[in-house]
């Protein structure tokens, strides 16, 4: 999984949040079904299932739906990588 410390301020927003607040985190989660969503659930599996992604979201603890938003935050990062090309020797 990860630490807490990765998503920590994350974390310390979340446990800010009434329960209001946290429910429209979870529906968010359920219309964006990301496959890389339904793997965080499904850990030793390849790709994660979908079946039970809705009822394991409405479930997820604040440490996990902390994960779910930093896996947000690695999606949306631009792989300028992918661009690179080899220099000519």
């Amino acid at each position: 999984m990860f630490s807490c410390l990765e998503a920590g301020t994350v974390l310390q927003k979340l446990q800010g949040f009434n329960a209001d607040d946290l429910e429209r985190v979870r529906e968010a989660f359920i219309k964006a079904d990301h496959p890389r969503f339904f793997k965080f659930f499904s850990s030793g599996l390849p790709f994660g299932h979908m079946g039970d992604y809705e009822k394991k979201v409405n479930a997820a603890t604040l440490e996990q739906l902390a994960g779910l938003i930093k896996i947000c935050g690695f999606l949306m990062q631009t792989k300028v990588y992918l661009f690179w090309t080899k220099a000519p020797r």
